[in-house]
């Protein structure tokens, strides 16, 4: 209860309560405070019943926690109408009839001998009368209606809400059916023609006040019985939600804007992915083509350069991608079975050529525990590290970057490890610590040596790690290095060995990256069909078929591939997906149709696209699909992914 209502009211409610020539009491935060009338008629002091658990305790001996759950119900509802037998201290049993008024902070009861009432020829008015007295303090809309439907009562704040006055309504009874909104008339009609089929109601309708205004109102109202069971009419509140409404409909405003907003930023960063990557597959495709061609140093170190910055305008494409993802709630964890070991010492192998490229050192140290499977997303494992041993190189002049991996204890199944990437870089100023992991943020240092990138990856390995329900920190010294410490639990796939061991080395031990393994045998004539609708990716295609003595055919829209798959057996077609006449997927559903309603067997049909949001990616797989490649186009992996997909479809 807050301090006003303490203030202002408490005194208010004990001369209201001390006053009432009946049995009274008021409630706060179940503190109860009742008068003499009550202390007569159950022979207890207030000073000993101070608390409504303590007035059941006492009252209700032999079903104390039975009628103070029903009592507990009643109050959420909102409601108190209740007939309690109770014990008083001289011994003797008497019938308590508690009827009251409850709003968030405070309940007021009226309590009198039931017997008592049933004496009273004219109970029906007395209980009324009690209500108008406790009612007339509501700041909601109170009311009471007798059984015939006409208002015995209608509180002062009707006036307040509606503009109308409180005669007005008590002097028509279908009045409060021309002030509704004509919406929200049945509303009003089906509660009224239920009204003998139900104890209690709960319901929101709309009324148009005198100044025109619509005001939304919360109706609550519950049936009043005698203690001989005989019904007395309705008790109601009605509370002005308006505002409340008004606050629901902005915030739902800005939610439906917000979704809008993230959904024409995901739109358009997936357009531009896609008309940025199907340039780069040209660039960078036949770059790697033109690096298997005999050229002198100038011409190497030239076509060295477009590939590296290729790369690196790709990287940046690939976070801001991810970012989105991440954003969006659709970027998912995947969890598989993978060797932690191995996979870090492959990342490490991945960046010694960048490291050796600067004449830098790179050290790891892996728990030798950790040399075993692990359930995990080895590909965003994969990234935090890439990124955090990338990012150590990137701002290192003189020594190295050491990676240790340690495995700092097992529970029931789990495996918790520390990840550390410590370098004797630039370092981070301390101002620029607390907002390092931010998006888009570039610490001083960075500034000061003009590094490329837009400050994503650190975001993107906080945000990864977070969906994994893992931390990271960082601490470091400026001008002599930094060291970023990231905490991961993955679930063991086999049983942990407890004998530990440490692997120390300064060289680089990791094996490859297991690929594919299928090879088609060479003497076999393998005759595939690309489908684009760019010259330049078409060509460079058919000129990375050709490396492994593949033949090609080209279909350059949609239309034409249906057509000439119907006419010739290929062994796959590489399918681009968004082409003008008609995309990849319509394409493909419509040849699988065509073939196999001509009873022909249908050749793996794989994606080759710009497009690799992964909804789209799921949409080329649920489609039925045979694989996908991405652009740019990575000549190894064309080559395995065909080989493997063939080999297990011969």
């Amino acid at each position: 209860m807050n301090q006003m209502i303490e203030t202002n009211t408490i005194e208010k409610l004990e001369v209201l309560v001390k006053n009432i020539p009946v049995g009274a009491a008021y409630v706060v935060n179940e503190m109860v405070c009742f008068n003499k009338e009550v202390e007569n008629i159950t022979g207890y002091s207030n000073n000993e019943i101070k608390t409504v658990k303590q007035w059941f305790g006492m009252l209700v001996p032999d079903d104390c926690e039975n009628k103070y759950a029903e009592y507990k119900a009643d109050r959420e509802k909102g409601f108190l109408s209740r007939i309690l037998r109770i014990k008083t201290r001289r011994g003797d049993i008497r019938q308590l009839e508690m009827a009251g008024y409850m709003s968030q902070d405070v309940e007021i009861w009226l309590i009198y001998d039931a017997l008592a009432r049933r004496a009273s020829e004219n109970s029906l008015w007395l209980n009324y009368e009690r209500f108008r007295t406790v009612a007339d303090y509501s700041l909601d809309w109170e009311y009471w209606c007798m059984p015939d439907g006409k208002y015995a009562y209608v509180s002062p704040v009707f006036q307040e809400i509606t503009g109308y006055s409180v005669s007005e309504l008590l002097e028509d009874a279908d009045f409060i059916f021309k002030i509704a909104l004509h919406e929200d008339k049945h509303l009003i009609l089906h509660h009224w023609n239920n009204r003998m089929n139900s104890d209690s109601c709960m319901f929101e309708f709309r009324i148009i006040s005198k100044s025109g205004a619509i005001k939304h109102i919360e109706h609550r109202c519950r049936k009043v019985y005698s203690p001989d069971g005989s019904w007395l009419g309705i008790k109601g509140s009605n509370k002005d939600i308006t505002d409340r409404k008004r606050i629901e409909k902005e915030l739902e405003a800005e939610r439906d804007r917000a979704a809008a907003a993230n959904a024409a930023k995901s739109l358009f960063l997936a357009k531009m992915s896609h008309e940025i990557r199907t340039p780069m597959n040209a660039v960078v495709g036949f770059a790697s083509i033109l690096q298997k061609t005999m050229l002198d140093e100038e011409q190497l170190d030239y076509l060295n350069n477009i590939l590296s910055s290729s790369q690196k305008l790709l990287s940046v494409v690939n976070e801001i991608l991810d970012i989105s993802r991440i954003e969006a709630g659709k970027f998912e964890i995947n969890n598989a079975p993978f060797n932690f070991a191995e996979m870090v010492s492959e990342c490490v192998e991945s960046l010694n050529v960048m490291s050796l490229s600067r004449g830098l050192y790179i050290e790891q140290e892996i728990d030798e525990r950790l040399n075993r499977a692990m359930i995990g997303d080895e590909i965003r494992i994969r990234q935090i590290i890439i990124n955090l041993v990338s990012n150590a190189i990137k701002y290192t002049m003189i020594g190295g970057v050491k990676i240790t991996m340690k495995l700092d204890n097992e529970v029931e199944g789990k495996s918790k490890i520390t990840i550390v990437v410590a370098d004797t870089g630039i370092g981070i100023p301390p101002e620029d610590l607390e907002r390092i992991f931010e998006k888009y943020v570039q610490s001083d240092s960075e500034k000061r040596l003009k590094s490329s990138g837009a400050g994503l990856g650190l975001a993107i390995v906080k945000n990864l790690l977070d969906l994994m329900g893992g931390t990271i920190t960082v601490k470091s010294e400026y001008g002599k290095g930094s060291e970023f410490t990231a905490k991961i639990c993955l679930d063991d796939a086999l049983p942990v060995d407890n004998e530990s061991a440490i692997i120390k080395s300064n060289e680089i031990n990791g094996s490859a990256p297991v690929g594919v393994e299928a090879s088609i045998n060479d003497n076999r004539k393998i005759k595939l069909l690309i489908v684009d609708d760019e010259p330049s990716n078409r060509k460079l295609l058919a000129k990375m078929l050709s490396y492994k003595g593949w033949e090609s055919e080209i279909a350059t829209s949609g239309t034409q591939a249906i057509e000439m798959a119907a006419a010739e057996d290929h062994d796959a077609i590489l399918m681009d997906i968004q082409m003008p006449d008609m995309d990849g997927l319509s394409a493909f559903k419509l040849i699988r149709k065509k073939l196999e309603t001509a009873g022909r067997i249908v050749p793996p049909i794989i994606a080759v696209t710009a497009n690799v949001m992964a909804n789209e990616i799921e949409e080329y797989t649920n489609a039925g699909m045979h694989g996908f490649i991405p652009k740019p186009i990575n000549i190894e992996q064309l080559h395995d992914m065909i080989s493997g997909i063939i080999e297990h479809t011969v």
